[in-house]
Order: C-alpha cells, then sequence, then structure tokens
C-alpha cells in the first residue's frame, strides 16, 4: 500500500492531491499467487473561497480496480459548497456537484455519464498537533443500471514538524458500478506519513 497526500491553504484557495495504489496477492493451497487486489485512486481538489461560508469546489479523480473489474474511471465534478461551521477548533463543510463520469467496468463503456454527488467534510482540531478528519461522498448515478456509489473516510493525524505529520485511517468504500460482484466494498485501514 502507497499513499501520497498533500495539502495547503491560503486565505482565498484550499488544494488537496491524494494518490492511493492498494496491492495485495494471496497464495492458495496448491502454491498459485493470485492477486487479490490491484486499485490506484489519484484524486485532486481545489476550492476556491467565494467569502467567508460559500466556496466553489472542482474535483478530479483517476482510478482503477482491476480485481472489481472497473479498469478506468475518470470523473471531474464542480460545486458550490457552503460552510456549516468555522471556528478554530471545528470546520465542517458540504459540496454538492455534479460529475460528469467516464467509466470502463469489465471492459464495456456506457460513455461520459452525470451524476449527482455530496461531498461532506467535518474536522475537529484537538490540539495544535492532533486533528481528526471524517469525509463522505455519496454519488447517485442518473442514467445506465448503476446502484449509487459512497465512502467515507476517518482520519487522526499528529504533526511531528511544521510539513510532517503522522496519520492513521480508515477508508471505505462502496462502488455500485460492480453490481453484484463482492469486489465492489473496500475497506482499507492505513497508518502513513503526511508532507
Amino acid at each position: 500500500n502507497l499513499q501520497f497526500w498533500t495539502e495547503r491553504k491560503t486565505k482565498v484557495e484550499e488544494t488537496r492531491l491524494e494518490t492511493n495504489y492498494d496491492y495485495e496477492t494471496a497464495r492458495a493451497t496448491d502454491g498459485t499467487k493470485t492477486v487479490t487486489r490491484d486499485r490506484l485512486r489519484v484524486q485532486g481538489r481545489y476550492r476556491y473561497n467565494l467569502e467567508e461560508t460559500f466556496f466553489l469546489q472542482s474535483n478530479t479523480q483517476y482510478s482503477y480496480a482491476h480485481v472489481s473489474g472497473i479498469d478506468h474511471d475518470f470523473r471531474q465534478s464542480l460545486g458550490v459548497g457552503w460552510r456549516y461551521l468555522n471556528s478554530k477548533r471545528l470546520q465542517g463543510s458540504i459540496a454538492p456537484s455534479v460529475p460528469a463520469q467516464y467509466q470502463e467496468v469489465w471492459g464495456e463503456t456506457e460513455g461520459i455519464s452525470m451524476a449527482p454527488t455530496i461531498y461532506q467534510e467535518l474536522v475537529y482540531n484537538m490540539s495544535e498537533r492532533i486533528t481528526f478528519r471524517e469525509e463522505t461522498n455519496a454519488m447517485f448515478p442518473m442514467e445506465g443500471r448503476q446502484d449509487p456509489t459512497y465512502g467515507l473516510l476517518l482520519r487522526m493525524e499528529t504533526k511531528l514538524m511544521t510539513n510532517l505529520a503522522f496519520h492513521v485511517e480508515y477508508d471505505f468504500d462502496y462502488d455500485g458500478a460492480v453490481i453484484a460482484n463482492p469486489s465492489q466494498t473496500n475497506i482499507r485501514a492505513r497508518i502513513g506519513i503526511t508532507f
């Protein structure tokens, strides 16, 4: 499992880049190796603050999950978000958007589709060094035979230095594009260093 996460904030803009790669094999009793997880997700998020409460948000994502049958998944979204909490200790926001999505599942594609999505984020700064983060998203495809897609991230981060932190996270996602496949649910626990 490899992960890269970086986030930068100014008074006007917020930028985040995140990359996760999961690869896992299992050995059967007869000695043959099977790939049980081969998954990549690269995601960028940009926020432009319109005022203290409202912001524009753009998300760009590319991913694949070969074992689950997702060969390629491109998503680009734009939405307007609202900060319902904005104190030094507690920040909360919600951002509805409509992404365009191109996805190939088991070698087939339905072209570009639209899928209303809602992003929700809650950050609790327990101290100057310790932060808890919860992020949830739900995507509801308008076309095709896909089920909704859901995601949840729980993260605890401890600052070691100004630009270096240690984190522990739990990441869950359910991809509705992979119908009747036990691989459509992914659960990961990670420990890492953040720059």
